[in-house]
């Protein structure tokens, strides 16, 4: 099981330095959608090019995900491997779109919460990220993830420079893409947190249940518009 969970986490690792979607988006009124626009979440455009790009990036993670597997199977055995067949599974359009109209409903929360991460924690999470990074490709942190992150990095650096994406309009995309995430994952905890005061002898799969049920509220109550032409 401890192996397992190592395998786990090392492809987990690289689905989240590839798998990097920028969500661009601006108010919006009710009125019929562009052609450019996929969805509107409580007035919040999603664009077009933004799900091409997050789904560009998915197919990335999933392809070097693959190779990650192969190597990592190698390495403890088809056995451990075989535990991890179920992760290697590429994301539809349609669930990509729907990850992002997710993190839009969840992100307005976390704001109305007042669990909004501010920009500069979002910064330092990303430089120490950075770090970490360089660290494990320079062999100073010990992973045994350095193929699998420099691949990765290669990656990333590929598809940036194909956008016509600068280092720094990519930087801080980024490091706006960190201040959202961190934003849910510190209202989801709030939530848990609260819940597990109320309900102390929860099981694992009750907190679950309450945070998947917590989603789907949460997106019922939300205003989506969803463009069926895309």
């Amino acid at each position: 099981m401890k192996r397992s969970k190592i395998l786990i986490a090392g492809i987990c690792s690289l689905a989240v330095l590839i798998g990097i979607v920028v969500v661009g988006w601006s108010l919006a009124s009710k009125k019929e959608l562009p052609k450019d626009v996929v969805a509107v979440v409580n007035g919040h455009k999603i664009y077009k090019k933004d799900l091409d790009m997050a789904y560009s990036l998915e197919e990335l993670r999933y392809e070097n995900a693959k190779v990650s597997f192969e190597e990592l199977k190698k390495k403890y055995g088809a056995d451990a491997a075989k535990e991890l067949e179920g992760s290697l599974r590429k994301k539809t359009r349609q669930e990509i779109l729907d990850e992002m109209i997710e993190w839009l409903v969840l992100y307005d929360e976390a704001k109305k919460e007042g669990c909004e991460v501010s920009l500069d924690e979002a910064k330092a999470y990303y430089n120490k990220t950075q770090k970490m990074i360089q660290d494990v490709l320079s062999g100073k942190l010990s992973t045994g993830e350095m193929n699998n992150t420099q691949r990765a990095i290669e990656l990333i650096n590929s598809f940036v420079k194909k956008q016509g994406i600068s280092e720094k309009e990519h930087e801080e995309m980024v490091i706006k893409e960190c201040q959202m995430l961190l934003s849910i994952q510190k209202y989801l905890q709030e939530k848990e947190k609260q819940y597990k005061n109320k309900h102390p002898n929860a099981t694992l799969v009750e907190v679950e249940d309450y945070l998947k049920s917590l989603r789907v509220n949460l997106k019922k109550k939300a205003e989506i518009i969803v463009n069926k032409n895309i």
